[in-house]
């Protein structure tokens, strides 16, 4: 084997022998029992939270979402959906909720980052809170996840995320129990562990709060796919690096977009999401 060959397995090795030493490393970090405490926030009262809801033609799964969100508010705290898009009953299921409903219509511009740009304008028209939280409709939220993010947020100055699980209500293929794990590594165990060590994670697109400062500074009116990879870079740029609160939960119990695929395409697929996020 010629010098030239060997000199560039070698390069090829520590480049893939990089990203898998960080993710074991977050991984044992995450894993250590008697590990040092995240941030869990100040006691005391909070500053209000605009919660917004980006919705498209989600009238089945709307009202176990909004009803999660509202037992958790307090006075001052707004719900806000944005139906976009829509061509069922989103708005009125919203509306009969209590919920406040922004409607956007633009074909043309369809996605995740121009719906939340409008619900910021939204609120920048009727009020700007003090903090901004994003929850997908689809999710729910645990116990205190509000509070607790809020709270987080207050204390640290930063973009705060919580821990993004899935619970299918039903099982989802042959390989949803390996996807389950990978997405609980990949949204708990191994932010937990970058915490641990001091430093941000990765914002996840629900299960978010922002102060309103920060979020009203950065760009969201694109349709880019990855829009929390944006969103947490553009942060990150103003100086503003997200923190996780494993204490918080919000929980999907929509099927991984994996099922049903061959183990070829699940790996495929995952690993084209770790180089998304490298």
């Amino acid at each position: 084997m010629s010098a030239a060959v060997e000199a560039a397995l070698i390069v090829i090795g520590v480049a893939l022998a990089v990203p898998v030493l960080t993710i074991v490393v977050e991984i044992i970090a995450g894993a250590r029992r008697h590990a040092p405490v995240v941030p869990t926030g100040r006691e005391g009262p909070r500053p209000n939270v605009a919660v917004l809801v980006p919705a498209h033609n989600e009238e089945k799964a709307l009202a176990c979402s909004l009803r999660s969100i509202s037992g958790q508010l307090r006075e001052g705290d707004r719900l806000v959906v944005i139906a976009d898009n829509c061509s069922d009953d989103t708005a009125n299921v919203a509306k009969r909720l209590g919920a406040e409903v922004t409607v956007r219509s633009n074909l043309a511009l369809r996605g995740k980052g121009y719906a939340l740009d409008h619900g910021l304008e939204f609120l920048k028209r009727t009020g700007a809170p003090e903090m901004v939280a994003c929850v997908d409709a689809d999710c729910q939220l645990g116990a205190g996840c509000i509070d607790r993010l809020a709270r987080v947020c207050l204390d640290t100055g930063s973009p705060v995320q919580a821990a993004y699980v899935i619970r299918p209500a039903q099982p989802a293929g042959r390989f949803s129990d390996i996807v389950i794990f990978a997405w609980l590594v990949k949204d708990y165990v191994r932010p937990l562990g970058l915490s641990r060590m001091g430093y941000p994670c990765q914002l996840a697109g629900t299960g978010m709060v922002f102060l309103w400062s920060d979020i009203s500074a950065v760009n969201l009116n694109n349709a880019n796919l990855v829009e929390d990879l944006t969103l947490g870079l553009d942060l990150a740029l103003n100086g503003k690096f997200p923190r996780f609160c494993p204490d918080a939960f919000v929980i999907s119990g929509q099927q991984p977009a994996f099922q049903r695929k061959s183990i070829g395409e699940v790996a495929f697929l995952l690993l084209r999401h770790r180089l998304a996020f490298m």
